[in-house]
């Protein structure tokens, strides 16, 4: 899913995929049953865009700068052990 869709990261059923107003969609069905539509490119399944080859992750995503603290935490807990 897009970045900023709350759904992201959930898997979902296919139904189907079909054009609307120009626009690749997937039809796809919630953990409920309930239809959910979404723009091909917003998925996993759309073939990557011209871009995101040649554009590198941006340094400052949140999951990075996640990691980035958690690490930072590991170093200082080590530090503390050592001495």
């Amino acid at each position: 899913m897009h970045p900023f869709h709350p759904r992201r990261d959930q898997q979902f059923l296919i139904l189907k995929c079909r054009s609307i107003g120009g626009v690749q969609m997937l039809s796809l069905r919630d953990e409920s049953g309930h239809p959910l539509f979404v723009p091909l490119e917003w998925t996993n399944r759309a073939p990557p865009s011209s871009a995101s080859l040649f554009t590198p992750p941006p340094i400052l995503e949140v999951r990075c700068l996640l990691e980035l603290a958690q690490r930072i935490q590991s170093i200082k807990q080590n530090k503390q052990k050592e001495r």
